[in-house]
């Protein structure tokens, strides 16, 4: 074993990394303690003590991936900072892009784990947090007076489970034309100048 070359959070990393080229290699169904444990050449005990079971590892990369979805999303979002319809348009173009990008990522931290993130602080604090960017694009649309009043996270549910039903359908192979693949970006787009447009009068 070669345990002694990981430090401090170096290992939980390491298995965090290894964890993640096996989901997207093999499938959540093959995602394996023993297997990761292997492959970064620790033992199965050195393993647990960052995760003592297959669901607590689960959690720990649906947190990864909802933090990498708030840095994705807000780096799209803030190329417009002087634009706040744009920026709501590219929060979705980006959150469909995010989850085509990382599909089996993007399935773990939405429901094929069926880890409840409420019993893991962290990885439900990611999910809030990925969440806000979202919500912080409709507050700067309301400062800016486009769009009209009503709690802003209320709103951003409906702009999400809009955005989050195109995403899952393009993840199904749901969305085609007679010509073939429809471009998601396009659609997003149209889809989220709709909800702006209704979102002007606010929440009923």
């Amino acid at each position: 074993m070669i345990e002694e070359r990981y430090h401090h959070g170096d290992l939980r990393q390491a298995l965090l990394a290894i964890a993640k080229q096996q989901l997207t290699s093999q499938g959540f169904e093959a995602l394996s303690l023993r297997a990761i444990s292997r492959e970064a050449g620790v033992s199965h005990a050195a393993a647990y003590r960052h995760f003592p079971n297959k669901e607590a590892l689960v959690a720990a990369l649906a947190c990864a991936g909802f933090e990498q979805l708030a840095a994705f999303v807000e780096a799209k979002v803030m190329q417009y900072s002087a634009d706040p319809r744009e920026q709501f348009f590219q929060c979705g173009i980006a959150y469909v892009q995010f989850a085509l990008n990382n599909a089996p990522l993007f399935r773990v931290m939405f429901g094929v784990s069926g880890v409840d993130r409420l019993q893991y602080p962290a990885t439900h604090a990611a999910a809030q947090a990925s969440f806000g960017v979202l919500v912080g694009t409709i507050q700067r649309g309301q400062a800016a007076g486009l769009l009209g009043a009503g709690e802003p996270r209320q709103l951003a549910f409906t702009a999400w489970a809009v955005v989050h039903g195109l995403a899952t359908l393009a993840l199904q192979d749901q969305i085609t034309s007679q010509q073939g693949a429809i471009d998601s970006e396009r659609l997003v787009r149209n889809s989220a100048k709709l909800l702006w447009n209704g979102l002007k009068y606010g929440q009923a």
